[in-house]
């Protein structure tokens, strides 16, 4: 249980800690990886005394944080220099950003198909779909809340400069919207 609290307490320690672009990138990358190995080693006992939906549940969880776990690893030891070599602070951040918010835009299908899935498995009782869509909904819903956070560190390296891409909170939710 220490060692679980441990994991979750030091990406939120090293937010603070950073000094340009590439640390924040890299301080989120550990993040992710935080919880890919959180959620793995989770899936990895939970599904053994699982049955029905929660088998599929976790089984997902599985699949997808080996894909986030391999995405955190990927960034982390690839050097982050080569990312961003001869672009301003400002350059770099507004590439991470765009980034950062087309990933949230692809989270938000994510958890519509979960939802999708979630809904289908209440007319075709099926385990596997209500298993999946739950781990969908739950993954994308970390995944947007991830890529709008990192997102919104970027703005600190941007000069404040207006962006093509916005994020903005609405009356009934939040919208994400281009302007040429």
């Amino acid at each position: 249980m220490k060692l679980i609290l441990l994991i979750c307490i030091i990406p939120v320690v090293l937010f603070g800690q950073e000094q340009n672009v590439d640390q924040t990138v890299r301080n989120g990358s550990i993040v992710l990886g935080s919880w890919s190995v959180i959620n793995m080693a989770t899936a990895g006992i939970a599904v053994k005394n699982a049955n029905g939906s929660d088998m599929y549940f976790h089984q997902m969880n599985g699949y997808w944080n080996t894909v986030n776990g391999a995405l955190s690893a990927y960034s982390l030891l690839t050097p982050l220099f080569v990312k961003t070599k001869g672009l301003s602070q400002a350059d770099a951040a507004k590439r991470y950003r765009k980034i950062f918010l087309i990933n949230a835009g692809l989270d938000v299908g994510y958890m519509a198909a979960g939802g999708y899935l979630s809904y289908s498995s209440k007319t075709n009782n099926i385990a596997r779909f209500e298993g999946y869509g739950t781990s969908l909904l739950i993954q994308g819903g970390f995944l947007m809340v991830y890529d709008l956070w990192m997102a919104h560190r970027m703005k600190k390296w941007t000069n404040n400069q207006e962006s093509h891409l916005q994020f903005s909170p609405t009356p009934i939710g939040f919208q994400l919207s281009y302007r040429f």
